[in-house]
């Protein structure tokens, strides 16, 4: 899958006006996963995504791991670019939807087990 794609996704909801919101929501979303994920984690995870969704530029600074519960993940996101929460909550659904058919199953699994509940049933 190209990263285009996440784009693409992102754009298909009615609030993404332009690509350089979608690309930084896609990027939001996924950086906020990647911290909540352990570092071997989230390194395969980026590993699998296409270019430019590394790990660096996903997590940042952010060496090590912070788990945010979903809700709390999608109000960050939603006061960040100023969304409601519903648009947010469609945001994480979809580019995560994406995500799942962007990884190989096994890389899927292991995020899972990895993630706390509420991102796990996201992923699912």
């Amino acid at each position: 899958m190209q990263y285009q794609e996440f784009i693409q996704r992102a754009r298909e909801l009615d609030f993404i006006e332009d690509d350089t919101t979608a690309d930084a929501a896609v990027k939001a979303v996924l950086g906020i996963m990647a911290t909540t994920l352990d570092q071997t984690h989230a390194q395969r995870v980026a590993q699998a995504l296409p270019e430019p969704l590394s790990l660096w530029r996903l997590r940042g600074h952010q060496q090590r791991e912070h788990t945010i519960p979903l809700n709390e993940a999608i109000d960050v996101v939603a006061g960040q670019f100023r969304f409601s929460h519903e648009e947010s909550d469609q945001l994480f659904h979809e580019i995560i939807a994406c995500t799942r058919e962007a990884l190989p199953e096994e890389i899927v699994l292991e995020a899972q087990q990895n993630l706390p509940e509420d991102w796990r049933e996201l992923l699912h």
